[in-house]
Order: C-alpha cells, then structure tokens, then sequence
C-alpha cells in the first residue's frame, strides 16, 4: 500500500492548522513604531524610544509662546549621534533648525511624518557602556523644544 497520499493529506491538514493558529496569535499584533531623525538632509538613525511625541499629535500651535519638548532616547554602538549635533549647536550657537521626524511602523508603513520648525536642544546627555545596563554601546538621550509643529 502506498502511503504518500496519506502523508500528503496530513500535510495539508498541518499547513492548514498552521496557518489558522498563526493568523489567530497574530490578530492583535501591532508592530512598535520607529522614528527616523533627519536634520539638514542628514540621518541620525531610528529612535525608538520618543517621549511626548503623543503630545505632537494634540498640540495646540495656537499658543504662540508654548514650546513643545520631545525626549528621544536611544542605545547605539555606531552611527552619527544626535547627543553629538546637539553638542555642536550648544557649543557654536548655531539658530533653531527644522527636524524631521519620519514615524514608522516596525513593517515601515507610514504613521506620520513630523517637522519640529525652528527646534532646538536643550538637555543632551550620552553615557558610556560601563553606564548601561546591557553593557553594549551606549546610551543617547536628547530633549528638543520646538514652537511650532507640522504634522503629514
């Protein structure tokens, strides 16, 4: 008796289950959002961790002395540090510039597109990987205030 029918049956009922028991496991599933910074045409890669970026979505620009402040973190081990631009703009008194906030989700679907107009640092700190808990890299945290937001 030849059993590959049998085993190609079984097969197909094992695909079958798969596929209902990963659609059902999956149903929920929201991937986390990545931002990617730009300022002056130039990357500073993906932050995932933005503090009262939520805030940009309700602001109220018709406040005209309100400052919205953003707090991006990151761990890095290479790439070009935000911590670093806001050092320079500190230490050169270079005006407020626009940044560019490009939220993704993590499959790179568009959620918004973010311009903090005439932005500037105001606290930047990096702490060395002796500082970090995970011991990789480092640790980057800036805190921007803008005037103005335009969200797309």
């Amino acid at each position: 008796m030849n059993s590959l029918p049998l085993l190609i049956i079984a097969c197909a009922i094992g695909v079958c289950y798969s596929l209902f028991f990963f659609k059902k496991a999956t149903a929920g599933y929201t991937p986390k959002a990545q931002t990617f910074v730009e300022i002056n045409g130039e990357s500073y890669g993906v932050f995932k961790d933005i503090r009262n970026v939520n805030d940009l979505f309700e602001a109220n620009d018709s406040q005209p002395n309100k400052r919205h402040i953003v707090t991006m973190r990151r761990n890095f081990v290479t790439g070009r540090s935000l911590a670093h631009w806001a050092q320079r703009v500190f230490s050169s008194h270079v005006g407020q510039t626009d940044i560019y906030l490009k939220i993704r989700t993590g499959n790179g679907q568009k959620i918004a597109d973010v311009v903090l107009k005439n932005a500037k640092p105001i606290l930047f700190r990096i702490e060395t990987a002796s500082a970090m808990r995970d011991g990789e890299g480092f640790l980057e945290e800036v805190h921007l205030a803008a005037p103005v937001i335009d969200i797309y």
